[in-house]
């Protein structure tokens, strides 16, 4: 799933070319327009809350929903500045297969805050590594690394859409900061890939 803003059309041609390439299947969420956002969305969010990062809150929540409708296990999530190559492409069945199959999330971005393992933590050939959800120096606020590349189980993207349907959700923040919150609530497993395998914010602007 691409999360994707439609008025930057260089870019999904740019993503689109790349996952085409190597032959693996996509789809585009763009039905959130940071434009014309429906009034019973916005709602959901602090008016302090830029329009732009509603319209990608809403995205992602729309490809988590998705994914549970869907037959699959898993699934990739990428915002449309974050584009797989070469790298991503040639390793990250290996990646996978280190992974347990218990896993909530799997971040295989730096993100933007460029958050890695220290080396000091890292081990040889070893390439996933579990992620603490409280915050340290090094990680960022909790277990999220940002939100540019990152897998999730149709499992735990049910507790994430469950948590934001609720009639009562309110939220001041971003999606990456609101997921540390619901991952220390539901003690969700996550993971992240070191070395990562998708570099992101290519461009000036995420999205």
């Amino acid at each position: 799933y691409v999360v994707h803003y439609k008025k930057l059309v260089d870019r999904k041609k740019i993503i689109e070319n790349s996952l085409s390439n190597y032959g693996m299947p996509y789809y585009f969420e763009s039905d959130y327009d940071r434009e014309n956002l429906d009034p019973s969305d916005k709602k959901k969010f602090s008016t302090n809350l830029e329009d732009s990062y509603k319209a990608n809150f809403l995205s992602h929540i729309k490809c988590y929903d998705l994914l549970c409708k869907s037959d699959d296990d898993y699934a990739l999530i990428l915002e449309d500045d974050s584009v797989p190559g070469k790298l991503f492409y040639e390793n990250i069945e290996n990646y996978l297969k280190k992974l347990p199959k218990d896993f909530g999330l799997f971040f295989v971005s730096e993100g933007k805050d460029q958050l890695n393992i220290p080396r000091y933590l890292r081990r040889p050939f070893k390439k996933v590594y579990k992620k603490d959800s409280q915050p340290v120096s090094w990680g960022g606020a909790g277990a999220s690394r940002n939100a540019d590349a990152y897998f999730i189980s149709k499992k735990y993207a049910q507790v994430l859409f469950d948590e934001f349907d609720d009639e009562n959700f309110f939220t001041e923040t971003t999606i990456d900061w609101w997921m540390n919150s619901v991952i220390r609530k539901h003690e969700i497993p996550v993971y992240w890939a070191e070395p990562f395998l998708i570099e992101t914010n290519k461009y000036e602007t995420s999205f």
